[in-house]
């Protein structure tokens, strides 16, 4: 058996490290030896398939992770001379130095302790675990040594399909007798003169019959003869209804169903824990096996039915006894009477072992897709001898199964190896494990009769009740179309338009669970449509459905059929009669969550599948006034322990009590019932031990999960990463959610209306853009893991992922959880600048970050979180993210000008710009970060610091003033020129300080965004933090005139939307004009209006731009410019100023007088006049 469990034993408990996707030679892989292969031919479709190994580090080993039929193919030379690889690496050396080699049973073991006990593992060397140890890589070259391919091709083995089609009978003798009794049956009705016409025809199909009788036979019965020597093994494809048909005859006969996932199971999920002893210097070990065994086995149900007749006596005595002294020839005992609330306590664990007493159905499904040896040898002994070790389980019933495509037809044999590599099924079975089974071939057409009578029944769903399992209008429709109940069409035209692996193996297609999924989401349409008809005149119901929601159940071939047929029942598609859903991939979710129906998520990096979910969390509070509880498992971060708990030992008594009787005052009965534990283990007939081993889950998870449910809320399972699992197991406890309704070890099915589950990854498809990255980190789906979910897969962004991206992000600020610059800004982009930035995700490499929505998110609460604040104090605590730049892109310009226009400008009128320019370089800098964090520059050997920068600027504005308000002398002007010079040293210190607080910010900024949108967020940072513009301002709030130059920034920072369009940018400013008069008219101070409209004149992009602005500005706005006038000439002279001729102080006193003799004229009253 090609096992890594011989040569690397306990990979499990290794530390994961990555998963990356590469292409190598086959001879690099540990077991290949060289054969006779001719590369050169080609080989069968090489270039789709993708494998799965295992890099083991420090050996730098890799082994794949197939079955042993598909490692004999490709080490054949099947694939061609080198394959590709989803290689999963481990770091095997911590594990490597804990393990012991030793002789155990005379055999070489690998020992590794765990909670107080070992686990054991058989290997074939221990130079692979030494070489780890000591951190040696071991060469391929060294593995020509370990023959596993030799070891293949001795096997005695027989094709699956070889094996299947050779025992086409099943157990005919029960089929006579079943027709024997018919014969009577009819018979005895004509002697009785009564018709033997049919009236109502439901067959059960052969494999049902056959189960029902196996079922059916006394306990033991087959073992009269010496066992079974063969156990039923359903075989066919996927949402046949295998596991559905043991657990409906596990119902009908009141049997306990314990459930094994096969291929998922390690040998520890059979032997347990083992303890380990010596004797006369050899050791020996003894297994505590694990407690989905031991409750099947003979022992533990013997323990049980003694332990109940035990309780049955005490109660019917009504007392305990306890010694409380003894002479050596007799005891003294004394008499406890029992309480009614202890004899409810006995009642309870009566009830415990009663459950425990019904005969075991032990259900192996994936049985064929064993790939651990020690797995193997188990299940050999368990089928055969119905023991495990010496613990015997001849009452329990087994039955096993497995997915494999057994229909027939020239497509499916065309691609009959796609087939059974999708189904992942080991195509060599070993002689002596197949002869453990007898087949029962399940064929969709077979269970087909079956279902429609379960189908037909009726039940309480959705809130309905008395409604069919399966919605009337499906009902209909699969009868009227009875070759579309099961048909796996859709997989195989994946296969044959040559899609990639992942998107064969997640194809959804009509089958029995996806139409009852697509049922229920039915019955919701139908639900939703009441209520929003409830107490309306007009009763009419608008049922509207998703189209992409059926699609994600059943295809979009087969509802290219389903949905016009449909719509003749009176749906309709929710597009076209509401506005089209923007979030494709929220609406999904939320409808699958609403549903009940476990959703699939499939789609790009940072898509925001989580907060999606939170998303449709916040709108279940809104309905029933709890909030959902989120569980969020990642599993490419977890391991088995993680999910289903750390191995530990059990007593039998503790498991079956589960503490009821602890604190009641029955000690004495604990100790009854530990005498029966040890007195059916001293019975060597039954094989037993008196401790178990379980797993023990997570106390955090498991408290938070059943709290939830006792308080009446939703719980959400969130799995992420769902393939880049580290071990099967991992995905078995995902199983054990979806199918057996159990998680972090509470059984949940009396709540699984309640309990949610979403599953999400990132997986390449055919067609991707490699310029765009790709999934080469990823593994692929198990396909029977995948048909268990409603899967929707989104492909590539689009407008609706941005504008869901942005809704989300507003609400976390709102919610005061980030800091709201990064989406301001985001905000500000086009829509395929914005989809550009999302999609860098997918370009993303380790040590070189991209903007992907995850980062983002994180950047914006890391802003919020690490932003410096002013103590109570007075003093400013500084963190990363402190306060303003006063160098912003406006004051940057107007320096700019400054320096460029004083040669040409008077000193008077360049001492009014100085003026102008330090009112906006100082304005806010109570705030700038230099100053809270006491920066400062060194000129000659002084330090001079921010605050004395900013003090000394202000004291050269208010001289520059004085030398303003009247004629300068001679020294006046010598002076005031000096002081200009000082202001363009003292701004250029102010500039030096702010370009190395940005590039500060941008260091920090490229961690979170990478290179591609660095400098343009981070130029757009430095003009909005620590500003009024990280604040919403509104129109309403420009009374207060120092806000009206932030409002203009922000102004200034919607131009993007508009792509240059001088039209629109126009517009939107004299919207906003409009707005203003119509919040304030004339309410406010002249120096609002004027600022208002300087603000427009200096945030619109050119002079062109103004002009227009100006030249459109109509009647309306009249009264908006007569109130600014009035500030002074300078402001007509300045907002006039982009005219091709300029306005003239002359040229204003000649309106003004125009105007002054129009008035004394008989001028109409509505005629208003100003000099604009």
């Amino acid at each position: 058996m090609y096992s890594i469990s011989n040569y690397f034993p306990f990979l499990d408990k290794a530390d994961f490290v990555k998963n990356v996707r590469e292409v190598h030679a086959v001879e690099e892989f540990l077991g290949y030896e060289p054969l006779i292969v001719d590369f050169d031919s080609p080989s069968k479709d090489s270039t789709n398939k993708v494998f799965k190994a295992y890099r083991i580090m420090p050996s730098n080993t890799l082994f794949l992770a197939e079955l042993p039929s598909t490692v004999f193919n490709i080490f054949s030379g099947t694939f061609g001379s080198e394959i590709t690889v989803d290689i999963m690496e481990f770091d095997y050396q911590s594990v490597a130095n804990l393990i012991e080699v030793d002789l155990v049973n005379d055999v070489d073991k690998a020992i590794f302790q765990c909670n107080g006990a070992y686990l054991v593992e058989d290997i074939l060397t221990d130079n692979f675990i030494n070489a780890c140890a000591n951190g040696l890589d071991v060469s391929s070259e060294s593995y020509s040594e370990y023959k596993v391919l030799e070891d293949l091709d001795k096997l005695d083995t027989v094709s699956m399909s070889e094996w299947l089609f050779s025992n086409e009978h099943i157990d005919e003798s029960y089929i006579m007798e079943s027709a024997l009794d018919t014969l009577q049956l009819l018979k005895d009705r004509r002697k009785k003169g009564k018709s033997n016409d049919a009236e109502d025809i439901k067959g059960k199909d052969a494999v049902y019959t056959w189960l029902d009788a196996y079922f059916s036979l006394p306990e033991g019965e087959e073992m009269k003869s010496g066992g079974r020597e063969v156990v039923p093994l359903l075989i066919g494809p996927t949402a046949v209804f295998k596991s559905a048909t043991v657990k409906e005859l596990c119902k009908k006969y009141n049997y306990r169903m314990v459930d094994f996932r096969v291929a998922f199971t390690s040998r520890l999920d059979y032997s347990g824990l083992f303890q380990i002893g010596e004797v006369e210097g050899k050791k020996y070990s003894y297994a505590c096996p694990m407690e989905e065994i031991v409750v099947c086995s003979d022992g533990f149900r013997e323990f049980c039915k003694q332990s109940y007749q035990k309780l049955e006596d005490i109660l019917q005595k009504g007392y305990t006894e306890s010694s409380i002294a003894s002479d050596g020839n007799s005891v003294e005992t004394e008499k406890k009477y029992l309480t009614d609330e202890q004899k409810t306590k006995i009642v309870e664990l009566q009830l415990q072992y009663k459950n425990y007493m019904r005969t075991p159905v032990l259900f192996c499904d994936e049985i064929t897709r064993c790939r651990d040896k020690g797995v193997n040898g188990i299940l050999v002994q368990l089928l055969n001898q119905k023991k495990l070790n010496d613990m015997t389980l001849n009452g329990c019933k087994f039955v096993a199964a497995t997915n494999l495509d057994i229909q027939k037809g020239v497509e499916r044999e065309e691609y009959r190896m796609e087939l059974d590599m999708l189904y992942d099924v080991n195509t060599d079975l070993d002689v002596a494990y197949s002869n453990r089974f007898i087949p029962l071939k399940v064929y969709p057409n077979d269970v087909m009769d079956r279902w429609f009578e379960w189908a037909s029944g009726t039940t309480d769903k959705r809130g309905f009740k008395g409604v069919t399992n399966i919605h009337p209008v499906v009902l209909e429709f699969l009868n009227n179309n009875r070759d579309m109940v099961y048909t796996d069409k859709p997989v195989l035209d994946a296969i044959a338009d040559g899609l990639s692996d992942n998107e064969q193996r997640t194809q959804v297609f009509p089958n029995y669970r996806t139409w009852d999924m697509l049922s229920d989401y039915l019955y919701s349409v139908d639900k939703t449509a009441e209520a929003e008809n409830d107490g309306k005149e007009d009763s009419g119901e608008e049922k509207l459905y998703k189209r992409k929601i059926l699609e994600g159940y059943v295809s979009k071939w087969c509802c290219e059929k389903f949905i016009p047929f449909l719509e003749s029942k009176g749906y309709s598609n929710y597009d076209d009669v509401k506005e089209p859903v923007k979030d494709d991939v929220g609406d999904f979710l939320s409808t699958a969550l609403e549903t009940g129906s476990p959703a699939m998520l499939i789609g790009p990096s940072a898509l925001g599948k989580t907060s999606r979910v939170k998303q449709y969390m916040k709108k279940a509070k809104i309905k029933t006034g709890l909030e959902p509880v989120l569980i969020n498992v990642n599993l490419a971060s977890k391991d088995a322990v993680d999910l289903m708990g750390m191995p530990v030992k059990q007593s039998l008594t503790e498991y079956v009590g589960g503490g009821i009787l602890k604190g009641s005052g029955l000690d004495d009965v604990s100790k009854e019932l530990q005498s029966v534990v040890a007195n059916v283990s001293a019975d060597i007939k039954y094989g037993m031990t008196d401790i178990m081993t379980l797993r023990a889950p997570d106390k955090t998870i498991k408290d938070r999960f059943v709290t939830a449910l006792k308080e009446g809320r939703e719980v959400i399972l969130f799995f992420d990463e769902v393939n880049r699992v580290s071990s099967n197991t991992v995905t078995s406890a995902v199983f054990e959610v979806i199918s057996d309704y159990r998680f972090a070890g509470v059984d949940f099915s009396n709540y699984k209306d309640r309990v949610k589950v979403v599953a999400a990854c990132n997986m390449a498809w055919e067609g991707m853009d490699d310029e765009a990255g790709g999934y080469g980190d990823t593994g692929t789906l198990d396909p029977a893991f995948a048909a268990r979910f409603s899967i929707y897969w989104k492909k590539n962004y689009d407008e609706n992922d941005v504008a869901s991206w942005i809704e989300f992000m507003e609400s976390q600020k709102e919610d005061g959880l980030i800091d709201g610059t990064l989406i301001e800004f985001f905000k500000g982009l086009d829509t395929e600048q914005a989809l550009k930035i999302m999609a860098s995700v997918e370009k993303r490499t380790l040590e070189d970050a991209q903007p992907s929505t995850r980062n983002m998110l994180q950047l914006s609460k890391d802003i919020k979180s690490m932003r410096g604040k002013r103590q109570e104090n007075g003093t400013f605590k500084a963190k990363a993210f402190n306060g303003k730049i006063l160098f912003t892109d406006d004051v940057v310009m107007q320096f700019e000008d400054l320096i460029l226009e004083r040669q040409s400008d008077s000193l008077e009128s360049h001492a009014q710009k100085t003026i102008k320019f330090l009112d906006s370089l100082l304005y806010g800098s109570d705030n700038w970060e230099s100053l809270l964090i006491g920066d400062s520059v060194k000129v000659g050997d002084t330090s001079i610091s921010a605050s004395d920068i900013v003090d000394s600027l202000a004291q050269c504005r208010d001289d520059l003033k004085q030398f303003t308000l009247k004629p300068m002398s001679a020294d006046d002007r010598v002076e005031c020129s000096d002081t200009i010079d000082l202001v363009e040293d003292l701004a250029g210190f102010v500039r030096q300080l702010d370009i190395n607080t940005s590039n500060k910010r941008e260091d920090m900024f490229k961690m979170y965004l990478g290179e591609s949108i660095l400098g343009e967020f981070t130029k757009y940072f430095n003009n909005t933090f620590g500003t009024n513009l990280d604040e919403d301002i509104t129109i309403e709030q420009l009374s207060d005139k120092t806000l009206i130059i932030p409002f203009m920034k922000i102004v200034q920072r919607n131009f993007s939307k508009y792509s240059g369009n001088t039209e629109s940018i126009v517009k939107y400013c004299l919207d906003l004009c409009n707005d203003f008069m119509e919040v304030h008219g004339k309410t406010l101070p002249n120096e609002n209006y004027a600022m208002f409209l300087t603000g427009i004149k200096d945030i619109l992009p050119n002079a062109d731009n103004m002009v227009l602005f100006l030249k459109r500005s109509g009647e309306n706005l009249e009264e908006m410019y007569q109130l600014a006038e009035g500030v002074g000439d300078d402001w007509i002279i300045d907002i006039t100023s982009d005219f091709g001729n300029k306005v003239s102080r002359e040229d204003i006193e000649n309106i003004k007088k125009a105007i002054k003799d129009s008035k004394k004229s008989k001028t109409p009253k509505n005629v208003k006049y100003n000099v604009l």
